[in-house]
Order: C-alpha cells, then structure tokens, then sequence
C-alpha cells in the first residue's frame, strides 16, 4: 500500500504549493516518520497502521464529505532532514495536522514550529522526551505513556532485582537523556539506588570509548537506552572488553528481532526491558492489521500511531461539525474526543463520525488502552507498561502495570 501512496503523494517534492492527486477538496494531513536511517525499523509497519484509519474514514465518506488525503515525508532518522521535511509539509502542502516525529530530538525542535505555525502535531513514538507541550503552546501530543511512567517500573523491578550499583548507558539525544536521567531519579527515589550515566554519540565520547572507561567500573547492571543498530554494537562491545558478565535492563526502543539477532548469544540471558503495553482488544487489532497486510504483523509503534491517527481525525471531524476547521481548532478538540462521551472503539470509527455529524461527544477507546490524554500535558496521565524479558534467544512478555508517572 505505501508504494501506492507515495505514487500519488511523494511526487510532491519540487513542486509548488498544490499537492499532486489531492482531490480540490481534501483535508491534507502530514506523515513524518523514519524510513530510513538508524531508527527505520518500525516506519513502514506505523504507516500501515495510519493508512488503516484513513482508508476507514475515507471508505464511510470521508469528514463532511471530504475525503482525507495522507502526504508520507520520510525524516531519514535525520533531525535536520526531518525539520526540512515538516517544513514540506506545512509550506508546500498545507498539512492542517501532522502525524510523528518518532525522533526525540527533531520532537524538541518541532514543539517550537507548531506553536509558530500553529500545526498540531500527535505521535505515537515510544522515544520522545518529556515536556513537548509546553514549548509548543499545547500543539504536541503523544499517545504513548511518558518515559517517566516507563522508567518507575523499570526501576522497581531493578530494585527488586537487588541492583545496587547500576550503570547507565544512553544515546547523547533528546530520547537517551531524558529517559537516562529520569531512570537515574527513579532508582533514587524508589530504592536510594545511585547510577552512574554515561553519554555516548553526538558531542560525547564514541560508543567504544564509554564502554572502555566503563567495564572498569564493576557496575552489577547495565541500563541501555538508545535504538537497535547502535544497541547492539553497545553489547558487541561490552562482551568484547569486559571479562565478567552483567545484567542488562532496556528501554523501549531495543525491544525488537532487529537488536536481538545483533548481539552475542551469550549475552542474551540476562536481559530484561520495559515497554509501552496495549490493551485486552489488541489480539483483535493485530488479526485485523495481519488480514490488511498479508500476514504482516503490527510492532507496538503500530498500536499507539492507528490511536494518533484515530484521534487526530476525529478531531478534524468535531472541527469540521463547528464549521472552523484549521490547525487551533484540531489542537483543542484532540483532548475532547479521548475524554468523554459516547464510547467509540478504535474498529468503530465510522460510527464515531456519525455521532460527531450529529453533535454528540464521543470518548475514543484505542487499541493501546483508554487513551484519555491530559489537556495540559497532551499525553496519558496514565498508562499500561510491560515489563519483557530475553528467552532462547526470543521477546517474551511478562507483567502488566497500570503506571502513573511519580
């Protein structure tokens, strides 16, 4: 389906100010997601998620008789190419909402644009920093749980681990030092447990380097926090220059096949991580998503984007009901369709439209939970977490906590 999209939508690079096989009518909305580049893993696979709710909204009619039009900017994992590519997006095509960024720190430099462009911007990414909706004057939103709450029970478990000297390695991005120092608060709090963190990539000392002048340091565990190709030459490394070995506890973004087949056998055993979960309706997502795809299968960015996507349009939907369609308006109903009302399943999105047509408030129930999101912060208050573990070589998930940031 993406080559058929882009067909239509990517020949729009170099061209004007009019969008390539947009129906004059079209409600246009933004796609910015890594397709190439260091953390590409997951961006087709989120893309079908998004095409799956267009494709439902656009198959009962479309908003008002509009159909949605979706324009894909690939951000080559790139945070310059990624700027570049919103500014496509907001200038050359007018996008009214733009789905992404998944990249922490093309998200930081982002949340400034939608306050001065006055674009809402709603991600499912599992790697953004915290605080994106301030700077942007409430434009960012995020369907994912915050890495605070991500962080809490990773860090309960390292403490009930019996980790008391626990080293931090982290990716020197918007991602790796927000979720590295709010791990490092985390053990302090729960379990007067002191980390040491280390930064590695840009402006810091290379991956080979942190890992020299730390194996020294004996730690009993190892925090990574940073994406797949760069995770796993990390390990690479570590089994390469330490004698003994050590636990290794890991953030959301290392939990896939893609860090698992890179990294030593041995060093399998002794991982665990933490992640975003989804909700008890998410096998029926899954079923739904494998019979679209011909037996692909979505990867958890997939839940928390079809949700984004779900929200965004229901938005455009109330907006388009009040007659004042445009950016701010998106932006202030984005909160209203997750809150409260008539209940809409994330299968049921045509009857969502329906009651909006006829001016009833709807509460939007996503494959990834409730997802009521907080009209201040633009995120969950709350949100469902799993903790995961490495076995025979394999991604095998484990408790479920319903987690509140602390």
């Amino acid at each position: 389906m993406r080559s058929a999209l882009i067909i239509c939508c990517c020949l729009a690079s170099g061209c004007g100010s009019s969008t390539p096989g947009a129906p004059p009518n079209a409600i246009v909305i933004g796609e910015l997601l890594p397709f190439t580049g260091a953390q590409a893993a997951s961006g087709t696979n989120v893309e079908r998620a998004i095409t799956m709710v267009v494709d439902a909204v656009n198959g009962a009619g479309g908003i008002g008789g509009r159909p949605l039009f979706l324009v894909p900017r690939d951000t080559h994992s790139n945070p310059d190419r990624g700027f570049a590519a919103a500014l496509d997006l907001i200038d050359n095509h007018h996008a009214l909402a733009i789905l992404g960024p998944s990249e922490g720190d093309l998200a930081q430099r982002l949340a400034i644009t939608a306050a001065d462009r006055n674009i809402p911007f709603i991600s499912g990414g599992t790697e953004l920093p915290e605080g994106l909706s301030m700077p942007s004057a409430g434009y960012f939103f995020r369907t994912v749980p915050s890495a605070l709450a991500l962080a809490n029970v990773l860090s309960q478990k390292m403490v009930s681990d019996g980790v008391s000297h626990p080293l931090i390695l982290a990716i020197n991005d918007g991602y790796g030092t927000t979720f590295s120092t709010v791990m490092a608060d985390q053990l302090q709090k729960l379990g007067n447990v002191t980390a040491e963190v280390a930064l590695f990539g840009t402006g810091s000392q290379s991956l080979n380097d942190v890992v020299r002048s730390s194996t020294s340091k004996n730690p009993d565990a190892v925090v990574i926090i940073t994406y797949p190709d760069s995770g796993a030459s990390l390990v690479q490394a570590w089994t390469a220059t330490s004698a003994t070995s050590v636990r290794y506890y890991l953030a959301p973004s290392l939990k896939t096949d893609v860090f698992l087949q890179n990294v030593p056998p041995s060093s399998l055993i002794s991982m665990s991580g933490v992640s975003p979960a989804v909700a008890s309706d998410a096998p029926a997502f899954a079923a739904s998503f494998t019979k679209r795809w011909a037996g692909d299968f979505p990867l958890p960015e997939a839940y928390f984007y079809y949700d984004a996507t779900a929200l965004c349009v229901l938005a455009i939907a109330e907006a388009v009901h009040a007659g004042d369609l445009t950016g701010t308006t998106i932006r202030d109903h984005i909160p209203t369709v997750s809150a409260s009302g008539s209940p809409v399943a994330w299968f049921e999105l045509p009857n969502g439209l329906g009651l909006i047509s006829g001016g009833a408030n709807i509460d939007y129930r996503g494959t990834s939970g409730s997802v009521d999101l907080n009209p201040t912060k633009g995120e969950p208050d709350q949100g469902l977490v799993q903790l995961w573990q490495v076995e025979n070589g394999a991604i095998v998930d484990g408790d479920l906590q319903f987690a509140t940031p602390q």
